[in-house]
C-alpha cells in the first residue's frame, strides 16, 4: 500500500507547514484521513477494491470484532473513522500500557534514532508504524487484520509528524509541561499517585487546542467541510514536495527514520 503512505505524508507535512497551527487530536486526525481518501479513491484502484471488501456484508461479524465492536464506517469517510481508531482502541477497558506507547517514541534530546537503543523490543511509534505499513501491503493476510493495520497506518503517519510524539521522556513528550491556555493557569499535581496538570499541557494544546481555536471545529465529523477549506494549499504542497518512491522495507525504514529525525530538529 505504498499509495497510502505517500498520500498521508504529503496531507501530514502540509497540515504541519501550510497552517499556523500543529495539531493531530481528533479533528486533525479525521482530516488527515479525510483529505487521503478523497485523493487516493480516485485514483487508487487496489484501495478501492481493499474498502469494498471490508464493507462486504460477509465480513461484517469479522471486521467488528477486529476493531472491538465499532462498525466499519460508511463509503466516503472510512479512513476518517478509522484514523481516530488506535487513540479509541487504547482507552477501552483491559488495555495494556503498551497500546499507549505505539504512538509516540521518547528520544533524548540530540539522539538520532537507533532501535537497538531506543526500541528495542518493537513498542513504539516507528516500529508499529513499520510492521502494520507491512501487514497492509500484505494481500494474502486476513481482512480483518488488514483493517486494523489500515487504521494503524493512517493514525500513526499523522502522530509521527507531530514533534511531541517524539519528545522527551522526562515530561512524557510535553504532557507534563503545564501550560496558561485562554488565561487559565495550569500547574503540575498528583492525583491517586498519578502527576499530571491542573489544566491544559504542552502536549493537549499542540494536539488539538489550537486547532479548534483557529478553526471552531471541534468534532471530528467537521472534518469534510475543514478539508475542503484547506485542499487549496495542501495542493500547493503536493507539486512543491518531491514523490516518495519507497518500496521495500529497508527503503521504508529509511523514510520513517528521516520522519522521526525531522521531529527531533522541530523540538
Amino acid at each position: 500500500m505504498k499509495c497510502v503512505c505517500m498520500l498521508l505524508s504529503c496531507v501530514v507535512f502540509w497540515l504541519s507547514h501550510a497552517t499556523p497551527v500543529r495539531a493531530w487530536g481528533d479533528v486533525a486526525h479525521a482530516v488527515i484521513g479525510q483529505l487521503a481518501e478523497d485523493e487516493l479513491l480516485t485514483r487508487n484502484a487496489a484501495l478501492r477494491a481493499l474498502l469494498t471488501r471490508f464493507r462486504d456484508p460477509r465480513q461484517a461479524q469479522q471486521m467488528h470484532e477486529a476493531l472491538l465492536g465499532m462498525a466499519l464506517p460508511s463509503s466516503g469517510k472510512t479512513l476518517r473513522v478509522l484514523a481516530n481508531w488506535p487513540d479509541w482502541y487504547k482507552r477501552q477497558p483491559g488495555m495494556l500500557a503498551a497500546d499507549d506507547q505505539r504512538h509516540y517514541i521518547n528520544l533524548p534530546f540530540a539522539a538520532h534514532y537507533n532501535r537497538a537503543r531506543h526500541c528495542p523490543d518493537g513498542i513504539c511509534s516507528i516500529e508499529t508504524l513499520l510492521a502494520q505499513r507491512a501487514r497492509l501491503a500484505d494481500r494474502p493476510a486476513p481482512l480483518a487484520q488488514r483493517v486494523v493495520a489500515l487504521a494503524w497506518v493512517v493514525h500513526l503517519v499523522g502522530d509521527m509528524h507531530q514533534p511531541l510524539h517524539a519528545g522527551q521522556l522526562e515530561d512524557r513528550g510535553g504532557n507534563l509541561t503545564c501550560a496558561v491556555w485562554m488565561g487559565e493557569p495550569s500547574q503540575r499535581i498528583s492525583s491517586d499517585g498519578k502527576v499530571t496538570c491542573s489544566g491544559a499541557n504542552l502536549h493537549a494544546v499542540w494536539d488539538s487546542k489550537l486547532l479548534e481555536a483557529a478553526t471552531a471545529f471541534v468534532h471530528p465529523d467537521d472534518a469534510p467541510v475543514l478539508a475542503q477549506q484547506f485542499r487549496p494549499l495542501w495542493r500547493r504542497v503536493q507539486a512543491a514536495e518531491p514523490p516518495l518512491t519507497a518500496r521495500t522495507s529497508a527503503e521504508w525504514r529509511a523514510v520513517v527514520a528521516h520522519w522521526a529525525a525531522h521531529l527531533r530538529a522541530l523540538r
